[in-house]
């Protein structure tokens, strides 16, 4: 098999070399910031105010299944869809980081970057705790999405991503555990379960599509490991 990424390593730099560079590369929020930010976050799921997640489905066409889910499950009614599936979570690391995209006038507060581009660590975007936790979104240089983007395959985006996972946990541990603990405290298990019985008894919901969105919200729900 030709993989182009061997390639790439073979003739231009050592895949440590890279690997080391783009892990040292990765902006982060700070540890205590990101911890204010995460208890409004939650605060603001538990108190029925607004939050956003990523739209689901083909142009966001499966969405109101999400939604209608969680007004059962968390009692909040005002999760909406982010405008342009990353401007929430962009106007986070404005406000949490030093460094901004876009600048309109000079400015001694924030440093300008580019060719960097918003990342989040675990994915997960349609669930509304981790689609603008402070501990889950970064600036990522662009030339490392090869190895995080979703299409990407191999040994080598593998290989990075447990890397970038490890030291992402680490970082922010406590608030990963939270997180965990977040998720036992709303039986979500048995919550999607309950969802899913009373939507399969509407004529117009396809059993294909109801089966899918079951494991589309099981896998946005899994715990976060090490």
């Amino acid at each position: 098999m030709k993989d182009s990424y061997e390639v790439f390593f073979k003739k231009f730099v050592k895949k440590e070399d890279f690997f080391k560079f783009g892990l040292e590369e990765i902006i982060y929020i700070d540890s205590k910031k990101a911890e204010i930010k995460w208890n409004e976050l939650k605060k603001s799921i538990k108190n029925n105010q607004k939050v956003f997640i990523r739209g689901y489905g083909r142009n966001s066409s499966g969405s109101e299944l999400v939604l209608n889910f969680y007004k059962k499950v968390f009692q909040n009614k005002n999760i909406v869809i982010d405008k342009t599936n990353n401007l929430e979570p962009t106007k986070v690391l404005n406000e949490c980081t030093e460094y901004r995209k876009n600048i309109k006038k000079d400015s001694d507060t924030f440093k300008k970057i580019q060719n960097y581009q918003v990342s989040h660590i675990f994915g997960k975007t349609k669930n509304p705790f981790l689609f603008t936790a402070p501990w889950n979104i970064v600036y990522i240089p662009k030339m490392l999405d090869p190895f995080t983007g979703h299409e990407s395959k191999g040994e080598n985006t593998s290989e990075f991503r447990k890397l970038f996972h490890k030291k992402s946990y680490t970082k922010f541990k406590n608030l990963i555990e939270d997180y965990n603990s977040v998720l036992d405290s709303h039986n979500i298990e048995s919550e999607l379960n309950d969802y899913i019985c009373i939507l399969s008894r509407k004529k117009d919901i396809v059993p294909k599509k109801l089966e899918q969105f079951r494991k589309d919200m099981a896998l946005e729900f899994e715990k976060i490991k090490a």
